[in-house]
């Protein structure tokens, strides 16, 4: 859905999202964990969350999952908290999450413990949030733990059960034990990402990468020459979770994660938030965190959240109903739809003023788009050029005449509307201050200098919003 033009954590909320890395056991609710913890308990959960917001070495990070294991201690209380944490990702406008959890031993066995999270998981399942579960394996879990993993993916594929992620601190144990039920799980059909680049004591990543070959990476921070070769060459996502790797001091700074970098360059970098409670975040937070950086705005925020859903572990039909249900279809397209049969050729013009404002115009009641904002624009005469006709229009609907040499083509599109296929060629300009404007009474009842940030709170013509995406992305 295009909305790049938005501001502040409570804006990206708005955006559909999908949550890509997320691990169970640092994400349930704290006022789900208050309500089911001792005092005693739950003091001690605070005081080592507050701990971490300080910063703390990488390995001293996961020392506080076995309070929280101390907590969750039943499959009621894990059926409770997983159910807590779909609702709580529902309300971030997350409309679809990959849940990863290693099986444990409650009280009934991993099988009994699958399952309880199974069922909060279709409890939060409504017609705007979905979710599926990856299960975890530690690279120093034993070959035992792996093989009831992999017979219970595939026992509960039917189930949500998609992927298997490979995790746990990165500098500890010995993988190879494992990797036979690795290969097991991708024989099967089931998706892995792998940890890497969490530590630069890693040794094996290059090897992992050639026999595991991951469809994910998560983190990739600390990724030898070899390995970065290897996962850019692949077009492998990186998982990028900006504060959990500044938490436990993998990076010095946010822009210092080279996630960012291989974005910018079109490497599909998906983003998530890692132990939300325990790094006090959340996937809004995280791309409000994006748009702030050296190179970014709200544009690319909103761009990377889109990709995501191409990261997706579904299969391909399964992805494409998800991104339908969820993602608005682009209305400017660069090649013409089947049976596309030409109504008429449509000029439209941007102007842009300084400190980020544009100009806007609102549709009289009585037009079929009445009351709606828009750009100046319309059908370019016969014999005329594109440019000619925005610059026409322009003048036309606003009073301001400009030379049109100084428009700036942003490109020829094909429009589906109800009502007929269009040509669209789009145009910006950069309008000189002051202007007065005067516009059509007969096509507009009013006009506004909007700022840029303020434009997805308007009701827009349909595709106005992707023509500014257009002009940011020119730029």
């Amino acid at each position: 859905m295009f909305q790049p033009l938005l501001n502040g954590n409570e804006s990206f909320k708005k955006i559909p999202k999908a949550e890509l890395h997320l691990h169970l056991g640092g994400s349930f609710p704290l006022d789900f964990l208050q309500s089911v913890a001792s005092i005693e308990d739950f003091e001690i959960l605070k005081n080592g969350i507050e701990r971490i917001s300080k910063t703390i070495p990488y390995n001293e990070g996961f020392q506080i999952f076995q309070q929280i294991a101390r907590i969750v201690d039943t499959e009621e209380k894990l059926e409770k908290g997983t159910w807590a944490l779909c609702q709580e990702l529902a309300r971030d406008g997350v409309v679809y999450a990959e849940i990863r959890t290693s099986l444990k031993n409650l009280k009934n066995g991993p099988e009994e413990y699958l399952k309880a999270v199974l069922r909060g998981i279709e409890k939060g399942k409504t017609p705007q949030f979905e979710a599926r579960v990856l299960l975890s394996l530690w690279r120093y879990s034993s070959p035992e733990q792996a093989k009831k993993t992999v017979d219970l993916a595939i026992q509960y594929r039917d189930q949500g059960v998609v992927g298997i992620d490979v995790s746990g601190d990165s500098t500890l144990g010995d993988i190879s034990p494992i990797l036979p039920e690795l290969l097991r799980a991708k024989r099967e059909g089931f998706f892995i990402t792998l940890h890497l680049g969490e530590s630069p004591r890693e040794t094996d990543q290059i090897d992992l990468l050639e026999i595991l070959q991951p469809d994910r990476v998560g983190h990739g921070v600390f990724l030898t020459d070899e390995a970065q070769k290897w996962i850019l060459q692949n077009q492998i996502p990186v998982e990028m979770c900006l504060s959990s790797a500044f938490l436990v001091q993998m990076i010095p700074f946010y822009s210092s994660h080279p996630g960012l970098v291989y974005f910018l360059r079109g490497h599909p970098v998906v983003l998530g938030s890692d132990d939300p409670l325990i790094f006090d975040t959340c996937l809004s937070k995280e791309f409000q965190l994006v748009s702030e950086q050296p190179g970014f705005d709200l544009f690319q925020a909103t761009q990377m959240a889109q990709y995501a859903f191409d990261s997706v572990f579904l299969s391909e039909v399964e992805k494409k109903k998800l991104k339908n249900r969820f993602l608005e279809p682009s209305v400017l397209l660069n090649e013409p739809p089947a049976n596309f049969s030409l109504k008429a050729e449509v000029a439209c013009v941007l102007p842009f003023i300084e400190n980020n404002h544009v100009l806007l115009l609102q549709r009289v009641p009585t037009h079929p788009q009445g009351n709606l904002w828009t750009a100046p624009g319309g059908k370019i005469k016969s014999g005329e050029n594109p440019c000619d006709a925005a610059a026409r229009e322009l003048e036309e609907e606003t009073g301001v005449e400009v030379d049109p040499k100084e428009l700036t083509s942003l490109g020829k599109f094909y429009v589906r509307y109800p009502n007929g296929d269009f040509i669209f060629y789009l145009f910006k300009i950069s309008l000189p201050s002051p202007f007065e404007v005067k516009i059509c009474k007969e096509e507009h009842q009013t006009y506004q200098i909007c700022p840029l940030e303020k434009i997805s709170t308007l009701s827009l013509t349909p595709g106005l919003d992707e023509c500014f995406v257009r002009a940011q992305q020119h730029e």
